[in-house]
């Protein structure tokens, strides 16, 4: 079959033949008919967080596809060759962590205070542009601080809405009062006039 491969970290991608693969008894044949490449392949394929997100070379990228059932394994069951399927992030396979590295030592787990990462998607981060060394967490609807750098970490006390606790963050930013930042009190909030805009 054909198939698109990094042979080496950082090196250009090339599309030739390969093995067919062979399936276990639980597992399914794909014919891939898509795939996207997102920026977590490119990641992989530069070779910068290889002690993170290490990959087998030869590597085929592309996690994220839709297809054809060609070949199932004789385990399994709610499939049948000729069935349309698609694979992308699931949270039932998700094992995502937090990782941090000083000047003085490489990339290790950052565990201390945070949850089990067993069936979590990717948690957002962010830094305190007021705070040397403080860092806020979002992961699956509770916030978590961080006093120095990622070491340790404790959760929060959030009163979210209902509505907003269970979604998954896109992007977290840390904001200070008027208040906070300068000690007086924030300028009540003005009234909006309608205003006539001439072009």
């Amino acid at each position: 079959m054909k198939a698109i491969r990094l042979l080496e970290h950082g090196g250009q991608l090339v599309f030739n033949n390969v093995p067919r693969p062979t399936i276990a008894r639980d597992e399914i044949l794909v014919k891939i008919k898509s795939t996207a490449v997102n920026h977590l392949d490119l990641v992989k394929a530069s070779g910068t967080l290889r002690q993170i997100l290490p990959i087998d070379l030869p590597w085929i990228p592309g996690h994220e596809f839709s297809g054809v059932v060609e070949q199932i394994g004789s385990d399994v069951a709610g499939y049948a060759p000729g069935d349309a399927v698609g694979a992308a992030h699931s949270k039932k396979f998700a094992n995502s962590g937090v990782y941090r590295r000083s000047s003085q030592e490489s990339w290790r787990k950052a565990v201390d205070g945070l949850p089990d990462p067993e069936g979590r998607r990717v948690p957002v981060l962010a830094p305190s542009d007021v705070e040397s060394g403080v860092f806020y967490l979002h992961w699956e609807g509770e916030l978590y601080q961080s006093a120095n750098s990622g070491t340790e970490w404790q959760k929060l006390t959030v009163d979210w809405a209902k509505r907003h606790s269970p979604q998954h963050a896109g992007d977290i930013a840390v904001v200070e009062s008027l208040s906070t930042c300068s000690g007086r009190e924030p300028r009540p909030r003005e009234e909006k006039k309608d205003q006539k805009v001439t072009r």
